[in-house]
C-alpha cells in the first residue's frame, strides 16, 4: 500500500508566492535528496512495527541542538528513517512533552551507543491507532498490522502444513500376507518377514514391478483431496479481509465470475487514502518546510500538495479526459474570461502542455 500510495510521483506540488524556476528546484531537491523514499521506509517500518521515525540530520550539527529553520540556508540536510525499536523516550507516553529521546546507535556515527535527539528534529510515524489499553503497553505507539491478520494468518500456515502432510501420505500401500500371523508367531518370523517386506518396496520403487505369492494380495489406498482447494481459497480471502487489501493485489491472484474486481480496488484505493495519504500529509508538509528554509531560507505558506489518482486509466481515457480539460479551458477563453497568457499557465500547471511559449513568456 505505501508503494501504491505513492505510485507516479505520488503528488504534485504548486505554490503561487515562488515561481516556476524555484519550484522546479523543490521537486529537484527532493527527487535528488530521496526524501519521499526516505519517508515510504518509515511509513513500511511503522506498518511493520507500529511506529517509526523521520530525523532531520544536518552536517556539522549535534543531534541534540534544536533544529533552527532560520539557519537551515544552504546547509546540508538529510532525513533518517528509523523503526521505533531504535528510539527511547524516557517518558512512559511519547506524546508527553519533557521527555528525552535517544537513539539507538547501531550504525556507529559515534562512538556512543545512545545519541541524545532533540524533539524537534523527529518527525513521528505511527502505526494504526491502538485502543487506550494496549497504547500502555505500547508507549502510546500504533499498532502492526500483522496484529490484524495474525489469526487468519495461522490458519494459512497450518492448512498448508496439513495439505502437504496428506500430500506425502496421499498413496499407502496395503499388502495382504496370508502367513502373517504364521510367520509372527514364530522365533525368526518376524526377521523373515521384515526381509520378504523390504525386499518388495525394493522391487517396486526401483524396477515398478511388484513380487507377490499366488495366496497373497496387494492393494493402494489414496487419500481424497477433496475440499482442501475451497479451504485454501477462504483462508486467503479472510487473510485479505483483515488486511483490507484485495485477494488479486494481495495474492497476485486473477478475477474469477463475472466481476472485473473494480469494487475491490476502490475500496483498496480508499484505505490508501485514509491510511496512508492522510496521514503522512503532515509528514510531507514537514520536509517541504525544511527544504524550502533550505533553499529559499524562508518557509513557503501557500504550498500546496495535490495527490494523484490512484485509478489507472488506459491511454484512450486519459486522453479523453485531457480534452475535455483543453476545451473547457479554451470555453473560457472564447468568452473572454482568461487571456492568452492565463490559459497557457493554466494548461502547463495541469500538465496538459508542457512546451514553453510566447504566450507564457507574455510576449
Amino acid at each position: 500500500p505505501v508503494d501504491d500510495a505513492h505510485r507516479y510521483g505520488g503528488f504534485a506540488i504548486s505554490a503561487e508566492t515562488i515561481d516556476d524556476n524555484e519550484l522546479k528546484e523543490l521537486k529537484n531537491k527532493l527527487a535528488r535528496s530521496n526524501d519521499i523514499e526516505q519517508l515510504k521506509q518509515a511509513r513500511k517500518w511503522a506498518r511493520l512495527f507500529g511506529g517509526a521515525a523521520l530525523i532531520c540530520v544536518e552536517d556539522g550539527k549535534s543531534l541534540d541542538t534544536e533544529l533552527d529553520f532560520a539557519k537551515l540556508k544552504d546547509s546540508e540536510i538529510k532525513f533518517m528513517p528509523v523503526e521505533r525499536w531504535r528510539l527511547n523516550y524516557t517518558e512512559g507516553n511519547i506524546m508527553t512533552p519533557g521527555g528525552d529521546w535517544y537513539l539507538c546507535n547501531y550504525q556507529m556515527l559515534s562512538n556512543d551507543m545512545q545519541l541524545k535527539v532533540h524533539p524537534s528534529r523527529i518527525k513521528l510515524v505511527k502505526g494504526k491507532e491502538a485502543p487506550f489499553l494496549i497504547q500502555q503497553q505500547t508507549q502510546f505507539w500504533g499498532m502492526s498490522v500483522l496484529e490484524q491478520i495474525f489469526m487468519d494468518m495461522n490458519q494459512f500456515f497450518k492448512s498448508r502444513n496439513v495439505l502437504f502432510e496428506l500430500m506425502d501420505e496421499a498413496k499407502t500401500d496395503v499388502i495382504k500376507l496370508k502367513a502373517l500371523q504364521t510367520a509372527l508367531s514364530s522365533k525368526q518370523g518376524e526377521r523373515a518377514l521384515q526381509k520378504m517386506v523390504d525386499f518388495i518396496a525394493r522391487n517396486k520403487n526401483y524396477k515398478s514391478q511388484l513380487t507377490l505369492s499366488t495366496e497373497d494380495d496387494y492393494d493402494q489406498k489414496q487419500v481424497s483431496m477433496a475440499g482442501m482447494e475451497g479451504m485454501s481459497r477462504e483462508i486467503r480471502i479472510m487473510m485479505a479481509g483483515s488486511a483490507n487489501m484485495p485477494v488479486n493485489k494481495l495474492w497476485g491472484e486473477g478475477v474469477t465470475g463475472f466481476g472485473s474486481g473494480e469494487d475491490s480496488l476502490e475500496n483498496y484505493n480508499g484505505l490508501i487514502e485514509s491510511e496512508i495519504r492522510a496521514v503522512d500529509l503532515d509528514t510531507i508538509y514537514w520536509i517541504l518546510k525544511v527544504r524550502c528554509c533550505q533553499l529559499f531560507g524562508r518557509e513557503i505558506e501557500d504550498l500546496f500538495i495535490d495527490w494523484k489518482e490512484l485509478r489507472v486509466l488506459s491511454s484512450i481515457d486519459e486522453q479523453n479526459i485531457n480534452d475535455h480539460k483543453i476545451e473547457n479551458i479554451l470555453k473560457l477563453f472564447d468568452r473572454q474570461l482568461l487571456t492568452p497568457q492565463e490559459v497557457m499557465e493554466i494548461l502547463k500547471n495541469q500538465e496538459l502542455l508542457i512546451h514553453d511559449t510566447k504566450a507564457i513568456r507574455g510576449e
